[in-house]
């Protein structure tokens, strides 16, 4: 079964970084030093009803108050594409979660190594086709990509 809050934090960080054209790596480091990641956890019960553009418009609000500048670069709006996503979304979230039960790590620990990985950009990257995969196929080549 899918854990709702990692699909919530990952569809969040993938508009996050679509949305101001930033590297995932990037946003995790943002979002761990300004402790977003615990603010979607902690507030979780009240976000997921509002909707993502509505957690996005918090975040970016929670940030530029702390003083960090964002430029939003527009976002994609065809179905397929948000299909696609979707569907990686929902294999990363699934991945964490499974890797971090695997290697006996805590989530946000698992979350920021597939964050920071090349599996992570072939994931969104379309034309690898792994989002068709599952989060085992996932794992699979995410530990291939960490060995090599």
């Amino acid at each position: 079964m899918i854990d709702e809050v990692l699909y919530m934090e990952a569809r969040i960080i993938r508009q996050f970084c679509q949305k101001y054209d930033m590297a995932p790596k990037a946003v995790n480091e943002l979002f761990e030093k300004f402790q977003i990641w615990d603010y979607i956890e902690s507030c979780y019960d009240s976000l997921h009803t509002a909707g993502d553009e509505y957690v996005l418009s918090e975040i970016s609000d929670i940030l530029r108050g702390k003083g960090f500048m964002l430029f939003s670069i527009g976002s994609i709006e065809n179905k397929i594409f948000k299909s696609r996503n979707t569907c990686a979304d929902m294999i990363l979230a699934d991945a964490i979660e499974d890797y971090a039960r695997e290697e006996n790590l805590s989530r946000a620990e698992a979350r920021s190594l597939i964050l920071n990985s090349k599996a992570y950009e072939c994931l969104y990257d379309f034309e690898t086709n792994l989002w068709m995969e599952g989060p085992d196929y996932f794992i699979d080549f995410f530990r291939k990509c960490s060995i090599a």
